[in-house]
Formats: structure tokens, sequence, C-alpha cells
């Protein structure tokens, strides 16, 4: 299993999907639950997480390769609308998903923008999917 896999992970008594967004070396992984991004998914055994039976709910959640390369249009955000940091804004715009990232992310890139460090941000894997969900409605 690696990063951006689409997996089934066990939570509690049962298994849901999820992306893997972090391999450790131990053997445990770091997950997203799709449908419930609050559940703890940190650390979680390789015994507890396998490959998902194609179902046709699970089919609308395939992989993460569906939103790879998708576009969507985020409102920004305005300086001191971060409590972690005060000076950090965030420009309306136009992004594409690039890949996913360690802490539940996906990295994006800005449109129209050198592709750079700096062009890239991280954002929360469940928010994006709204995202491209509203902007792909319009």
């Amino acid at each position: 299993m690696q990063i951006g896999d689409s997996v089934n992970a066990k939570s509690g008594k049962g298994y849901y999907g999820a992306f893997i967004t972090c391999a450790h070396p131990d053997m445990t992984y770091d997950v997203y639950f799709i449908e419930d991004p609050e559940c703890d998914g940190t650390r979680i055994p390789h015994r507890h997480i396998k490959r998902p039976i194609q179902t046709t709910r699970q089919k609308l959640f395939s992989s993460w390769d569906k939103y790879h390369g998708k576009v969507f249009y985020d409102e920004g955000t305005e300086k001191g609308e971060d409590p972690d940091d005060p000076d950090y804004y965030l420009e309306p715009g136009e992004w594409v998903v690039d890949r996913v990232v360690e802490d539940n992310c996906f990295l994006c890139m800005r449109l129209g923008r050198p592709h750079d460090d700096s062009n890239n941000v991280k954002m929360d894997i469940g928010y994006v999917m709204r995202l491209i969900r509203k902007y792909e409605e319009e």
C-alpha cells in the first residue's frame, strides 16, 4: 500500500472507505476516512487495511486518481482568518489537484501561475472534494 491508494480501513467494528495519506516504516498507515473525516485515522495497523471490494457505492470513491488533475475554484481567505498564522491569506482562484500528501491533504497547484512551491498549497481532502463537486455542478 502506498500514499494515495484507495482502501477500506478498520474503524471501530467495521471497515470504511479511505485514502492512505501516510505510510509509516512500522507497517502502520494514516488514512483519511472519506465519509467521516473527523474519525481518527492515525497509525492503522497493516492488518486493518484492505483493498476495496468494487461495489456500486465504492465506485463513487474508487481512487484518489478520480480527483488527480481535477480543477476547482476556491474563494480564498482574508488576512487574519487563520488562527495559526494571522499573516496568511489565500487569493481567490482556480486550483488543480496534484497529489495526496500527509495530514489528510491534497497538494493543489494554482492555475495560471508557474509550477513551484510558492503556488502549491496543502488543502484538506474533504474540503477539496466538496469544492470539486460544487465546481462541476455549476
